[in-house]
């Protein structure tokens, strides 16, 4: 049995505050977190009011008494809660935050907070071990967890002079406001321009100084591992280990989207040492990803809130909202273990995930049937509260159109470099197909500069200029327009004998096959102002004006030193071929 301490208690139980009547729940946020936290204590017939921000799906659930705003800005926040308490008379009721920033809020005003309310975070003395992947990595080194290479550096001419193994992850320490980078938990960089570049542009998200860029483990989320608990002082009362087999994106996850309860002795060997040293006392999720190149568990990241799949413990014997809501209300709960086998999936973003993984070869489709077998776990759906389920498709694909719509789009022109050479990234780049990588990169530049030389192979030049083509579609990222990729090829200096149709086709076809344009299936987009450009590039100069005297002309001919010298027509290119067509 854990023994609380007194410094815990006097925050966790709030005896000195409020009575034992148990009162409701504030659930801070809209998303399936926040779901998953409303679901565990309305069931329970507790009360539960969801401050929703920009997700609602939370304040859909049945087991939302009441769903009201929660307005931007820290100092509103802060006022917000303490107007809400005093005009609905909340005292005593449990604060519920879902997401990072909310955390840092209610632990850096812990002090105002808990004379109202029941708090389920710890002060900021503790959680920012956590919130600052900084100070986590010190403690990690301190208390010797092994963690991937880690460099915090201060400006670009630091990252130019830094030696590391390539690729490598540029992320932040922490999340600073909702921007272009919450969209994205991590840049991949291949090599240093593509670091430098990175750099460059989480910089105009973010301060410099909370970025940090860390070695990159090689293997997929099923080398991703998570040791969660519900903790007093650093002692776990209630754990599960689980392995993050499918996540969305499959590179490097925003969200898991399939996990499953597993039994990993390793795991837990590593986390509770650390977490002792974090005294961490609220739920908390320690991340670690297995290195296949020498078998050990390398520490990612360390939540202190609820995480993406904490309702996999209402199938495992270990409901984490509920047993902390009895935790803060003085209740003494024996130690459990989560049961190993219990499974949890977000259909929305697992569905892209799998066939992502069925079309490279890499999952089979009766094995993906057999992983929805139960106990299962949905993250939106459920029998007894459908509702959220209905909206958080649309909903979802909503906002993907609406980031799309404001994503500030990239210039399109390449950075100032030599006219006729090109860049060749000495890595693959993500969304560019498997076979355009650093060793055709290297290949593609050499047979370049041989086609350059011997024009009359025009067979093999084909190829070669396919590939060249294809590795600068792989150096722009992209492009605001169509044109404004193709005149940026136009503009590095081709030699003239290069077939530009060739190579034009070559890149519609893949920007198309990369962006998923509107109007993909018709060849219409070919016959852009650009194409006919790059066609005229393509032919010969004409010949030189005759400087000869007049002579009159015989019938039925012109004479061409009168005759003046219209420029090439602009002919209409015939369709591609239907082997040629995007799928």
């Amino acid at each position: 049995m854990v023994v609380v301490s007194e410094s815990s208690r006097e925050w966790l139980t709030n005896g000195k505050w409020f009575s034992t009547r148990q009162a409701g729940a504030l659930v801070i946020g809209g998303d399936h977190r926040a779901l998953g936290v409303v679901r565990s204590l309305g069931r329970k017939g507790i009360p539960v009011w969801v401050l929703r921000d920009h997700h609602f799906v939370a304040g859909l659930s049945r087991y939302a008494k009441r769903h009201l705003r929660w307005p931007a800005g820290d100092g509103d926040r802060l006022q917000y809660l303490l107007n809400l308490c005093e005009k609905h008379k909340l005292h005593g009721w449990a604060l519920f935050p879902t997401d990072d920033e909310t955390v840092a809020l209610i632990a850096r005003n812990h002090s105002v907070l808990r004379k109202r309310f029941r708090l389920t975070t710890p002060p900021w003395e503790v959680l920012r071990l956590a919130y600052d992947k900084r100070l986590t990595h010190r403690l990690a080194v301190k208390n010797g967890v092994d963690q991937p290479q880690t460099y915090l550096p201060k400006n670009q001419q630091e990252i130019a002079a830094l030696e590391c193994r390539f690729p490598v992850i540029l992320k932040l320490a922490f999340t600073q406001g909702a921007n272009d980078s919450t969209d994205s938990k991590a840049w991949r960089a291949g090599d240093r321009e593509a670091l430098l570049s990175s750099y460059d542009e989480a910089c105009a998200l973010a301060d410099p100084e909370v970025i940090m860029i860390q070695e990159w483990i090689p293997g997929g989320s099923e080398e991703q591992f998570s040791f969660a608990a519900l903790c007093v002082d650093g002692d776990p009362l209630a754990w599960i280990t689980a392995r993050r087999t499918r996540q969305y994106a499959t590179d490097h996850g925003l969200e898991s989207s399939y996990v499953e309860s597993a039994d990993v002795p390793e795991i837990e060997a590593l986390a509770r040492p650390l977490l002792k040293a974090l005294s961490s006392t609220g739920l908390v999720e320690v991340e670690f990803k297995r290195d296949p190149r020498d078998g050990r568990y390398k520490l990612l990241d360390i939540n202190s809130r609820v995480w993406d799949w904490h309702t996999l413990g209402s199938q495992a014997g270990t409901d984490f909202p509920h047993l902390l809501w009895r935790v803060i209300h003085g209740e003494r709960i024996p130690e459990t273990r989560g049961l190993a086998g219990a499974r949890w999936v977000r259909m929305v973003p697992d569905l892209p995930a799998v066939l992502k993984e069925i079309f490279q070869g890499r999952l089979a489709p009766r094995t993906y049937l057999r992983t929805l077998r139960g106990p299962l776990e949905f993250a939106v759906f459920a029998f007894d509260d459908p509702i959220p389920a209905l909206v958080d498709a649309p909903y979802l694909a909503w906002q993907a159109w609406k980031w799309r719509a404001k994503a500030k789009p990239f210039s399109g022109v390449a950075d100032e470099r030599p006219q006729g050479e090109f860049i060749f990234p000495t890595a693959g780049v993500a969304g560019i197909p498997p076979a355009i990588g650093a060793n055709n990169a290297v290949a593609g530049r050499q047979k370049f500069q041989t086609a350059r030389n011997s024009p009359g192979k025009s067979g093999s030049f084909k190829r070669d200029a396919t590939m060249v083509c294809s590795v600068c579609v792989a150096t722009y990222k992209r492009p605001q327009t169509l044109d404004g990729l193709l005149r940026s090829l136009v503009q590095q200096a081709l030699p003239k004998d290069v077939v530009l149709e060739v190579i034009v086709k070559q890149v519609l076809l893949l920007w198309i096959w990369r962006e998923n344009l509107p109007g993909s299936r018709s060849a219409s987009l070919t016959h852009c102002a650009t194409f006919q450009l790059c066609s005229r590039a393509a032919r010969p100069e004409p010949p030189a004006t005759s400087t000869a005297p007049h002579s009159p002309a015989r019938p039925g001919e012109s004479n061409p030193a009168t005759s003046k010298e219209l420029p090439p027509r602009a002919t209409r290119p015939p369709p591609p071929r239907r082997r040629d067509r995007p799928l």
